[in-house]
């Protein structure tokens, strides 16, 4: 069993809200949250815009590992359903959380992600050993910053 968390990248609080609804309806009550300016790319600027911001929820409920690429299709579908003008408003990446790793689910395919069910991909992000983070090669930016691996430590552990 593992802790289900899904980072939300937006530039409009009241869609992050009505994001945050839906996910809590499907997934059930959160139990922590960390927000942050996302500034590490321009990438998502094209077609999201300037100034996103990156919500990471943890969700209260647990999940088995293998329920991943579900959640992302779910995840997948709700960016849909926001799009504007053809336009992503919100990007959502489901993953995981054990005592050992965080596993984000991803649609990019590449030669160092797993393929766990038709264009989806896993992709191992950070491990944790001992109340600490070790980053991969391959960590996205935003999750080597100190805030952001407080977080997941202290989500991991029993006292939230």
């Amino acid at each position: 069993m593992a802790q289900l968390i899904i980072g939300v990248m937006h530039s409009n609080e009241e869609l992050l809200k009505e994001v945050k609804e839906k996910l809590e309806k499907k997934f059930g009550e959160l139990k922590a949250e960390i927000g942050y300016d996302f500034n590490f790319t321009n990438y998502y600027e094209e077609e999201m815009g300037k100034n996103l911001k990156k919500n990471l929820l943890a969700f209260k409920k647990e999940i088995k590992e293998k329920q991943l690429a579900e959640i992302k299709e779910y995840t997948n579908k709700l960016e849909e359903d926001c799009r504007i003008e053809g336009k992503r408003t919100v990007n959502i990446d489901p993953g995981y959380l054990t005592k050992k790793e965080l596993v984000l689910a991803s649609n990019k395919k590449s030669p160092y992600k797993i393929e766990i069910s038709e264009n989806i991909y896993s992709h191992l992000t950070l491990k944790f050993e001992d109340n600490k983070c070790t980053t991969t090669q391959r960590t996205y930016p935003d999750f080597k910053i100190k805030e952001v691996q407080d977080f997941l430590i202290r989500t991991n552990s029993k006292s939230l």
